[in-house]
């Protein structure tokens, strides 16, 4: 006898509806939890917010309130050792180079007998806004084309930093610049640093030692000098000091821009020429030059606010872009 069994198959249908309703509602609630997980991270992470007119620019010394707008701290860095927040007002920076008047010492624009000195505004020459230092000095001499009193590196047992933008017209791959700090007095012995981490234009970083600072023809580039006086006494007036090389056989020609002592980057920053990590805040300058950030806290508590400045805003305006660990960022353009 022969059996047959007919399945009703319209059971079927409904349970795979409820199957793909089921899929599809689970779909739309992981959405809506992302969603809302996003929404309210914004209220729960850290975030910055810089006030609208709290900005000011004196002297290429930028300032701007940072205004923590989330709920939890947001992790900054202490002041070199050594130095206070209020330190930075007095930073030596670009003396007479974006001025109508120049505050080095010894500027002589005559240059048929091979060597001089000067500041200028030619375009072949600027490297940053309006004006440079061009210096120039023929073969086999040990010439100072630069020199200038920095009396921010007069504090004995001081850590201090130093910064410059170079542009290398003559090649001085072999036969280096002569760069120091020297005591007028000669009471301190030179300070130079020998490992001055460097940013080249389409090279990437390296090191330069200061004491034979040697650079390609056309070699343009960004130097932080990390420096050190060991005198423990009084007396000492240091200037900043530049020679070519007396073993040059040509004669050596070199730009400079943008320069800066003073406090060194704050303790735990991890710095490139225009960017700077410093605890849960990373600082990038979009335009203007390098970056030399200082908060005037070490942690800013959920509603309060602190002070940054930059020391070395050397362009009409200077741009910069704040981002936090948890993503949020805020930008402000400052006008000098």
């Amino acid at each position: 006898m022969e059996i047959i069994i007919y399945m009703n198959k319209k059971g079927i249908t409904p349970i795979i509806a409820i199957v793909i309703l089921l899929l599809i509602v689970m779909a739309l609630a992981g959405s809506a939890w992302l969603f809302l997980g996003g929404y309210a991270s914004s209220f729960t992470s850290k975030v910055v917010f810089i006030p609208p007119g709290s900005q000011s620019c004196e002297d290429g010394l930028v300032r701007f309130s940072v205004n923590n707008a989330g709920d939890s701290e947001i992790g900054l860095v202490p002041m070199p050792t050594g130095w206070a927040f209020s330190d930075v007002e007095n930073f030596f920076g670009n003396p007479g180079f974006e001025s109508t008047t120049s505050d080095w010492l010894g500027e002589d624009s005559d240059c048929d007998d091979g060597y001089c000195k000067y500041r200028t505004n030619d375009a072949e020459y600027v490297i940053e806004d309006s004006y440079s230092w061009y210096a120039r000095g023929p073969a086999g001499n040990a010439d100072v084309i630069m020199m200038q009193a920095v009396p921010d590196s007069d504090q004995p047992n001081t850590e201090f930093a130093m910064g410059f933008e170079y542009k290398c017209l003559s090649d001085a791959s072999i036969n280096g610049w002569h760069m120091a700090f020297r005591d007028s007095n000669g009471i301190g012995s030179d300070i130079y640093d020998t490992t001055a981490k460097a940013y080249i234009q389409d090279i990437g970083t390296g090191t330069k030692d200061m004491s034979n600072f040697d650079c390609a023809e056309n070699e343009n580039g960004f130097v932080r000098a990390e420096l050190f006086n060991t005198d423990t006494g009084g007396g000492t007036s240091y200037n900043w000091v530049v020679w070519d090389n007396e073993d040059s056989s040509s004669e050596m020609s070199m730009v400079f821009d943008s320069m800066y002592v003073g406090p060194p980057l704050p303790n735990g920053c991890s710095c490139t020429k225009t960017s700077c990590t410093c605890g849960d805040l990373t600082v990038i300058k979009e335009t203007g030059g390098a970056l030399y950030p200082f908060f005037s806290k070490n942690v800013i508590e959920e509603g309060e606010s602190a002070i940054f400045k930059d020391a070395g805003c050397f362009s009409d305006s200077c741009k910069y872009r704040l981002i936090t660990s948890s993503g949020n960022t805020a930008s402000v353009l400052v006008n000098c």
